[in-house]
């Protein structure tokens, strides 16, 4: 899911690539050991070729092409290099070391369906300017891209093979690939480092504050807090506290308001524009959400020396299988993480989506 929300924010960044003159553009490329990432006791890498010189924040400084491509490797290979051989798509959903994991689309309509099939009771006037049937995101990460700023697309591909040759640091990628019924070849030669993000750590018990700062430009701060109750629970929670800096730690009631002012817990809901989950939200330690919240309110107690935190909690909002009310007391260890944009952090909250996993509890309603 972690490779997914980036792969949104990548594309997001790539459809806003400038042209330059009519020169022939360079070819440069990307690798990632996501290591045993699908937890089948194999390795994943991802390698991106590019088409078209990147600036240094991903977009293009001209028009370009990118191919991304997912594929898995032997559990014991080398994760510094990029293992030898060629690698061709997966045909049966099971992805085996020598292939590359097959990329499916899904429309924003097919995205938003899933949660109203949760139970959600979305308000269709958000989305009315917007094309329901337009591709949302992927499930998988091997596509193509077109990086033109008037016409940029990506679309997953239907046929893909890569041959990867090395000599020390020195590389010779070839991929080729069919998207939209076009078949495209690309090619890459010379140095290439191997890119290593270790799975995240496994999670436990207790509260993740994570300090934003003016994040609203309303002169106070945003916190989002995840706190892992027992049994596998969780509260996803935003609030709004007096601005102050990461020092200060969230401490007292936060009620839930629409208001972004000190002291109010925002309310959850899903974003109209890009259908993703924002403010406050329960569900499980996986990600997935059962509870939008609406009322309520949250009171928390940081240790003198901010090592544990108390939360107390009686939360109100819509769920069809939980009845949307949930309270308690929790007492577990507290990590402070700054998120601030000048922050040298690696360290950010595990995501609150998995659109996989969203429990069926039968439509509420179907979408026009």
């Amino acid at each position: 899911m972690k490779k997914y929300l980036l792969f949104l924010f990548a594309f997001g960044v790539l459809l806003t690539a400038g042209c330059g003159k009519d020169e022939p553009a360079p070819v440069s490329a990307e690798a990632v050991c996501h290591c045993d990432y699908y937890f089948n006791g194999t390795t994943n890498f991802t390698v991106g070729i590019f088409v078209g010189k990147r600036k240094d924040d991903g977009s293009f400084r001209r028009v370009g092409e990118l191919v991304t491509l997912d594929f898995i490797a032997a559990g014991d290979v080398a994760r510094d290099v990029l293992p030898e051989g060629t690698f061709t798509l997966d045909t049966d959903g099971d992805p085996q070391p020598g292939e590359l994991v097959v990329s499916q689309s899904f429309t924003l309509r097919e995205y938003l369906q899933r949660w109203i099939d949760a139970g959600v009771n979305i308000d269709f006037s958000d989305y009315a300017s917007l094309d329901l049937d337009a591709v949302a995101g992927y499930n998988g990460t091997t596509y193509y891209s077109q990086t033109n700023a008037k016409n940029g697309k990506s679309v997953p591909v239907t046929k893909a093979s890569m041959t990867i040759t090395r000599n020390g640091s020195n590389y010779q990628i070839s991929a080729s690939v069919t998207a939209d019924g076009t078949d495209y070849e690309f090619a890459y030669e010379g140095p290439l480092a191997v890119q290593l993000r270790e799975p995240s750590k496994p999670l436990t018990q207790g509260v993740t504050a994570i300090y934003y700062g003016d994040y609203y430009n309303v002169k106070a701060d945003c916190w989002a807090l995840r706190v892992n109750l027992p049994e596998n629970e969780a509260l996803f929670l935003e609030l709004i506290k007096e601005q102050a800096t990461i020092d200060g730690v969230p401490e007292g009631e936060f009620s839930c308001s629409a208001a972004l002012e000190p002291g109010t817990l925002i309310r959850g809901r899903i974003n109209g524009g890009s259908g993703m989950v924002e403010g406050s939200c329960a569900g499980n330690w996986s990600g997935n959400i059962t509870v939008l919240f609406d009322e309520g309110s949250v009171t928390l107690t940081p240790s003198a020396d901010h090592t544990t935190c108390r939360v107390d909690y009686s939360l109100r909002g819509y769920s069809p299988s939980f009845g949307g009310e949930i309270e308690g007391t929790f007492t577990g260890a507290l990590e402070i993480v700054d998120g601030t944009p000048t922050a040298t952090t690696d360290c950010i909250l595990p995501p609150i989506l998995n659109l996989k996993n969203i429990p069926n509890h039968g439509s509420k309603k179907t979408l026009p």
